[in-house]
């Protein structure tokens, strides 16, 4: 089983004003670690990058829109009949409350939130049939 995720820092801007990883070279750069990892015969989840909080983060740092990367990622998950585990959308009513502020990381309740999802959807998808490769 590989529950994974590409994609807070590619939407990251760099000193140039670009995106760390534009949206092009994202989403061929997820087609390409998806093939990889199918090959290994394990079941795939991939799970959307969770938000990112308004205004000024520590250390300093500035990201593209998430939403934009997380519908890119979802493109290349069911092109290629992965599982998706939405963890934006599990988190967002809750996420003024669980993350750190200032910052893209959670307090130790929020990533026990997370954590507890991501169990529950690996042990779902342990018994489901597996994908092919």
């Amino acid at each position: 089983m590989i529950h994974f995720n590409w994609g807070i820092h590619d939407l990251k801007y760099m000193p140039d004003e670009k995106r760390q990883v534009e949206p092009a070279d994202y989403e061929k750069n997820l087609r390409s670690l998806v093939t990889k990892m199918k090959r290994t015969g394990a079941k795939l989840i991939w799970c959307s990058t969770t938000p990112i909080p308004d205004g000024e983060l520590t250390p300093p740092r500035r990201f593209g829109n998430v939403n934009e990367y997380n519908d890119i990622a979802a493109r290349v998950m069911s092109d290629n009949g992965v599982l998706v585990n939405d963890l934006n959308a599990h988190i967002a009513p809750e996420f003024d409350r669980l993350h750190t502020p200032k910052d893209l990381h959670y307090s130790r309740e929020g990533s026990e939130f997370l954590a507890k999802n991501v169990a529950a959807e690996i042990e779902k998808a342990l018994a489901r049939p597996a994908q092919k490769p």
